[in-house]
């Protein structure tokens, strides 16, 4: 091992917005020279003040960070969208076109619409960092206020329990996203950082379950952050394999629980930023802000989730209108751009019920067997029926009323044609009339629609069109609080039991960082195939240097490490 002092990162681990540099700001600093400038004593901060403090900046960093100035995702949610477009959950915004329209880029920001991730071409040796520094800042400054806290202020074991939780999910990120080969390198309070060697994924996992169990015995006085530690650990148990420790973990967790971040979703959704990026008049790409385009995804590659065409209540949909290439784009309800601040869920009871599923399904005892513990997520079996729905387009059409009312979708693919008329899920087009200026045949047409009365028709042909929405049974929400969601039936084989599993995990917890995950433990714990996986084959967006989907599953180590850590030789494995 090599043992540096790491003064200047000490200084940055105080504040709690100000992350310019991660851990690649660590040098030997033998000698001790004078601190760089800008950087506070360190024994000016070992005090009770300083550790709480430190204790704050770590907090924040893991939700919520301001990067060289400008406001940026924290750690975990730069995990979740990282994850998110690696995965089937995203995708960059700029489907469509021919590969001429993505040979001129903008000088200014290059090729810079993350094509390598959503493509999943990640070779090692890239210089992109995703969420890495990030994810190891906050453990250095969670390990760095841990010490502080310790050594200066004892009085609240429970913040001590925070750090340790809140350093246990920075490790599941890790792990999730990341080759297996990440070094969990360590800094104490005053100022020593030992460099370590790549960790192969599950000892990355178990270093999780660590940090989980020494968070519990200290978090009884905070049922909040209790349950955050029970869920990361039943998590991490889950990764491992381990599904009746997973299940036993969780046991107490109350299915309404959740903990969420209030995260400033314009930092990556409103307009002008990275998930709205937009195309340039020339067909060039031109992203705004400091980031790319993305927007949720649907069936990528065949083998993704359908969230969007499922019309499943718990992935709403929110559209964005159309790119150049007339493609139609959705963010998801929950993070919308409407909203800005919108809650990041962090651990829930419904996850800690999907973990019980699935350790039910592999065998183990918790009370109930799998399907019903899904079922009653789902719905407590009541319902009542809705009658079938009719609504039209009277746009442009004068006098005639309008019953859309709040916009859910624009997509060609539920019978909208291109001209904004704005179709709420469900519905399908059944019918269209040509209208000229009034004529008794048009007249009579109206008469029968009540949505065309009194209607007149413009001086030029407007086509009406006409959607349905079926007639349907709305089940009553179950546990999960999401209504509208039908019980399941057993598939009947172990895989399609484990398919149906996976995909209540993707639809519950959907865009909430576990889903890149999970389809690496369908590879790693269930023996699944990648083309079951990952979307294989041509590429979605036509870039020529990427014309298929790539192999890869996870992003590399960034190459930073292995400039700063003499210990780090690379990825010890690829593809799981």
């Amino acid at each position: 091992m090599q043992s540096v002092r790491c003064a200047a990162v000490a200084g940055v681990l105080l504040g709690s917005t100000g992350l310019t540099v991660g851990l690649t700001g660590c040098t030997d600093l033998a000698g001790k020279p004078p601190l760089p400038s800008g950087v506070p004593d360190q024994q000016a901060v070992h005090t009770a003040a300083g550790a709480r403090q430190a204790y704050a900046g770590a907090v924040a960093t893991f939700g919520y960070v301001t990067v060289n100035g400008s406001p940026s995702l924290g750690a975990a949610g730069s995990a979740v969208v990282d994850g998110g477009l690696l995965s089937d959950e995203l995708m960059v915004n700029t489907a469509g076109g021919s590969p001429l329209d993505y040979l001129q880029t903008d000088p200014s920001t290059g090729l810079n619409a993350e094509y390598d991730v959503d493509s999943r071409n990640l070779p090692e040796g890239g210089a992109s960092d995703h969420s890495y520094s990030t994810l190891q800042t906050m453990r250095a400054r969670a390990a760095y206020a841990l010490g502080l806290l310790a050594a200066y202020d004892s009085t609240e074991p429970a913040l001590r329990g925070h750090l340790d939780a809140l350093t246990g999910y920075a490790e599941l990120y890790l792990a999730d996203l990341f080759c297996s080969g990440v070094p969990l390198s360590t800094l104490d309070y005053t100022g020593d950082f030992t460099y370590e060697a790549g960790s192969p994924t599950d000892s990355v996992y178990w270093d999780a379950v660590r940090q989980f169990q020494r968070a519990i015995p200290l978090l009884a006085d905070s049922v909040r952050w209790l349950n955050l530690a029970r869920v990361g650990l039943g998590r991490a148990w889950l990764n491992l394999g381990q599904y009746d420790s997973a299940a036993k973990a969780v046991a107490l967790v109350p299915t309404s629980y959740a903990y969420q971040l209030p995260v400033d979703w314009s930092v990556g959704w409103a307009p002008n930023s990275w998930l709205t990026g937009q195309l340039n008049g020339n067909g060039g790409l031109s992203f705004p802000g400091s980031g790319f385009g993305a927007m949720m995804a649907d069936r990528e590659g065949g083998v993704g989730q359908p969230y969007i065409s499922s019309n499943d209540p718990r992935t709403a949909v929110v559209p964005q209108g159309r790119n150049k290439f007339g493609v139609p784009l959705y963010f998801p309800a929950k993070y919308s751009a409407n909203q800005e601040v919108a809650p990041l869920t962090i651990a829930s009871g419904i996850e800690a019920r999907l973990i019980e599923a699935e350790a039910a399904l592999n065998g183990f005892s918790v009370g109930s067997d799998w399907l019903t513990i899904l079922n009653t997520l789902r719905t407590t079996g009541g319902s009542t029926a809705v009658p079938a729905d009719t609504i039209a387009d009277t746009l442009g059409v004068t006098d005639c009323a309008n019953f859309c009312g709040t916009a859910y979708s624009d997509d060609p693919a539920q019978g909208q044609p291109v001209g904004g008329f704005p179709v709420p899920q469900g519905y399908h087009l059944v019918d269209s009339v040509i209208i000229h200026p009034v004529s008794p045949e048009i007249f009579q047409y109206c008469a029968s629609n009540s949505a065309y009365l009194p209607c007149q028709g413009p001086d030029s042909t407007t086509t009406v069109y006409v959607y349905v929405k079926p007639a349907q049974t709305l089940y009553f929400a179950g546990t999960g609080g999401v209504s509208g969601l039908a019980p399941l039936n057993d598939p009947g084989t172990t895989n399609a039991q484990v398919n149906l599993l996976f995909q209540e995990r993707a639809f519950w917890l959907y865009l909430d960082g576990h889903r890149l995950g999970d389809l690496r433990r369908l590879i790693r714990r269930y023996g699944r195939p990648l083309l079951t996986v990952a979307a294989m084959g041509p590429y979605a967006v036509p870039v020529p240097q990427y014309p298929s989907y790539g192999p890869d599953v996870e992003f590399p180590v960034p190459n930073t490490e292995r400039q700063i850590n003499p210990h780090f030789t690379g990825c010890l494995s690829r593809g799981s």
